[in-house]
This record gives C-alpha cells, sequence and structure tokens, in this order.
C-alpha cells in the first residue's frame, strides 16, 4: 500500500463519522475525532465563537472538498468504479453542511455528530470554495449520477442566490452569517485582498456551469475581468499555503469554465506562477518536516486557554482556542504545508509537475507515526499525491 494510502485509512478510520459523512478536524486521544466535539448545547451558544474555530469541527467542508477533488483525479488515473462509494458517502457530508441551514446557500463549516441538525453560525469564503470546485471536480466525472448531480446544482446556484442577494454595498459586501448579519471571513468583494477577488465571479461561473441559466454568466462575466486583474499583484510567499490552493482552485475554475482565450491565458500564466512557486516551497516543506516530531497532542476545545483577538461582532466574542495556530504545535501546518504544496503544483494545466514529487509525498506519508499523530493533515498527502499522479497521466 502506497504512504499516501495509509494516510487516507487513517483519515477514514478515525476523522470520518459515518453519523454525518464528515471528516472532522483533530484528535485528542486514542478515539475518533469527534466524541470530544462541543455538544449541541454549545454550538447553539456559539461557543466559544461563532465559527467553530479550535472546536474539532471547522474544517470538515474544506476537507470534503479536498477529497472529492482527490478520488476524481484517482477515477480519472484508474476508471475505478469503486471509488464512488468513497465519493457518495462524501458528497452527502457535503450536501448535509449545505442543506442544514434555514439560510439557503449557506454552507455550514460542519454539523454535529450528536444530533446531525447544530452547526455554528459564521462560515467563511473559504469553506464555500472548497464546496464550489469539489462539487464541479464530482459533477463533471462519471462518479456522479444524476439525482446527485441535480443535488449539486441546486446548492451552487443557491449558493449563486445567497451572494446576489448578500453581496451588497449594504452588507459591505459580505455572505451573511445564517443569522443574517454580517460576520467574519466572508467578504467577497470590494476591499479585499487579491487572493480572494475571483470568488465571487467562481460562484456565479459555477452556477452557470451547472444550471446552463445565462443570468449566472452574465454576473461571472461582470466581475471575472476586474478579479482577475485584483488577482495578478498576489505575492505567495507572503501568505499562507492553503490561501494559495484556494486561489489556484478559483483560478482552475475559471480557467475550465470561461470561454475566451485570452482570459483563460490571463488564468494560466498566474497559475504556472503559483505552481513553480509551490514546487520550490514543496521541497523546503518536505525537508523540514524531516526534523519535527509530529506527536503534538490537542486537548480538548474547553480545556484550552482561549486566545481572545478582542473582537465583538454581531453580538458575539471571537474567542478561539486556536490550537493548531500554537507555535509548539509542528503536526499541523507544516504536514499539511507539504500535501499542499503538492496540490498547487499538479493544478495548473498544460504543465507537468515533477515526478519525483508523489515518491517524496509516499516518502513523509511513511514517515508518521499515525499510532501517535493527532491532525487531519495527512488527508492532503493523499490528494496531493492523487493530483500529482493525475498531472502526469
Amino acid at each position: 500500500m502506497r504512504g499516501t494510502d495509509k494516510a487516507l485509512r487513517f483519515i477514514l478510520d478515525r476523522f470520518f463519522c459515518s453519523e454525518t459523512n464528515l471528516i472532522y478536524d483533530f484528535l485528542i486521544d486514542g478515539g475518533n475525532a469527534w466524541h470530544h466535539l462541543p455538544r449541541p448545547s454549545d454550538i447553539e451558544k456559539n461557543c466559544p465563537n461563532p465559527c467553530g474555530w479550535g472546536t474539532g469541527m471547522e474544517d470538515c467542508v474544506l476537507n470534503g472538498g479536498s477529497v472529492l477533488d482527490g478520488i476524481v483525479a484517482e477515477y480519472n488515473l484508474t476508471k475505478n468504479i469503486k471509488l464512488k462509494e468513497l465519493s457518495d458517502k462524501i458528497l452527502k457530508g457535503m450536501l448535509l453542511c449545505a442543506t442544514v441551514s434555514e439560510d439557503s446557500g449557506f454552507v455550514a463549516r460542519g454539523v454535529s455528530p450528536f444530533d446531525k441538525k447544530s452547526y455554528y453560525i459564521n462560515s467563511s469564503r473559504d469553506q464555500y470554495t472548497h464546496w464550489v470546485y469539489g462539487a464541479v471536480r464530482l459533477f463533471s466525472s462519471p462518479l456522479s449520477d444524476e439525482a446527485q448531480k441535480e443535488d449539486i446544482k441546486r446548492v451552487i446556484v443557491a449558493i449563486a442566490e445567497k451572494c446576489l442577494r448578500d453581496v451588497t454595498p449594504e452588507n459591505d459586501y459580505n455572505m451573511l452569517r445564517a443569522d443574517r448579519k454580517i460576520g467574519m471571513v466572508n467578504k467577497m468583494w470590494g476591499d479585499i485582498q487579491p487572493h480572494e477577488y475571483l470568488r465571487l465571479p467562481m460562484f456565479y461561473a459555477a452556477a452557470y456551469f451547472v444550471s446552463g441559466d445565462g443570468k449566472w454568466k452574465a454576473l461571472a462575466d461582470r466581475y471575472k475581468f476586474e478579479a482577475l486583474a485584483e488577482t495578478k499583484p498576489f505575492e505567495p510567499h507572503r501568505h499562507s499555503t492553503y490561501v494559495v490552493l484556494q486561489l489556484q482552485y478559483s483560478l482552475r475554475l475559471m480557467y475550465d469554465l470561461s470561454e475566451e482565450e485570452e482570459y483563460k491565458k490571463g488564468c494560466l500564466e498566474i497559475m504556472r506562477s503559483l505552481s513553480e512557486y509551490a514546487e520550490k516551497k514543496f521541497d523546503l516543506c518536505a525537508e523540514r518536516i524531516q526534523g519535527l516530531a509530529l506527536d503534538f497532542k490537542y486537548k480538548k476545545w474547553n480545556e484550552v486557554d482561549w486566545y481572545d483577538p478582542g473582537v465583538e461582532i454581531g453580538g458575539f466574542r471571537y474567542l478561539n482556542p486556536a490550537q493548531s495556530e500554537k507555535e509548539e504545535n509542528k503536526s499541523f501546518y507544516p504536514l499539511r504545508e507539504v500535501g499542499e504544496t503538492a496540490c498547487v503544483a499538479a493544478l495548473c494545466p498544460e504543465r507537468r509537475v515533477r515526478e519525483d514529487i508523489p515518491e517524496t509525498l509516499n516518502r513523509v506519508a511513511d514517515k508518521v507515526d499515525y499510532e501517535n499523530h493527532y491532525t487531519y493533515a495527512p488527508l492532503l498527502l493523499w490528494c496531493g499525491d492523487k493530483l500529482c499522479m493525475e498531472n502526469l497521466g
């Protein structure tokens, strides 16, 4: 078994909950990744924060979108229809997050396994980005059946409709929280960073692709040229790798769904530069990980000191246990970045990824002591391996 396949088995055995079909964030002991999550009563109070940051259920949609991408990549290589069993489960979890709220088009970060309906009210544009990218990949694959395509279409159109009603000057161009108030990390236009500009036209372009409704094409066209121009100053070395990956998702989807050759060329130019950057960073990340212990132990979310950024928005404090961000935690971001840089490098079309990268990914995956590792970071090693192998074809 390839090292990265062992990594996926670790994730499915310990982090994937069959009650919700979601992949949760971290372990605190020898059990699974969800028994220590906040109870529905905590979630109802948005404790410790409306995003669920640091609780262990903040990244379910990020994980699901990346897994769908990896599954489709593996299918494109192997034509193994048995992969549909896994993609069906992951899609169920993604659909749960996208339909659990009464606010149509809202995508929850995760859903409680204890009642299968409780969720934190503040999502993020990153969650929507992973949802849309992964779902479009599945929609375009033989792994999705007609009923699933219809479900995906319904959700992506609902996301686009939410953008249309929420992203207005009155809301400071934010996608609103599920309580219809402005929160954090959801601003889609205006005073945002270069890597964030393509998200809005990406969602509209995806809605046009799955529905054929020209209204969405017109909206994508309205924003996409300015968005691409605003993206060009992006400096990847100034950002975490997950930011670069999400930008690459946006660029790749806009490249795939656009018809204008000049626009595609503009997307490709940026993608190529990001891929070249990512390959260089991949080497640094893979070398750094060799000297690190990957056994940082997490604590239950309400048994750690909360980081207080001093922010109160819409009636809630955004307190954060922030265990993954702790300086002493060398298990999460350093390992995650090995996989993410490989993904970024492999996502660029018309460019062949370096052939040694999959071998290195598998070597890193084999290094992990899964009996004493507590994060979902190995998942990105598997995703990177599958995307690289698809790229190499």
